[in-house]
């Protein structure tokens, strides 16, 4: 295939209210304008039912990625679930 490639990505919602993109396949422009879109996985619909892909440009995958951001202060899941249910 000749042509532009690009990374196919879907958004999806962030606990603070941010976006995520997620990667979801690839994409080729042909030489003569037409665009193909390869899926390794299935977007999941938002909230309205609404499936999203946008084209980018593809990160350079040579260059290391930085490292996560950590929380300041480990979450206690122990406490968030204590439901009471007798285990």
């Amino acid at each position: 295939m000749a042509g532009k490639r690009w990374d196919a990505m879907t958004p999806r919602p962030k606990y603070d209210g941010g976006t995520w993109w997620l990667r979801v396949g690839s994409a080729w422009t042909s030489e003569e304008g037409k665009t193909t879109v390869y899926l390794d996985s299935y977007p999941i619909p938002d909230k309205e039912g609404v499936v999203k892909i946008m084209l980018f440009e593809p990160l350079d995958r040579t260059q290391p990625r930085p490292a996560p951001k950590t929380e300041a202060e480990p979450r206690n899941w122990s406490k968030e679930l204590d439901d009471e249910i007798p285990f």
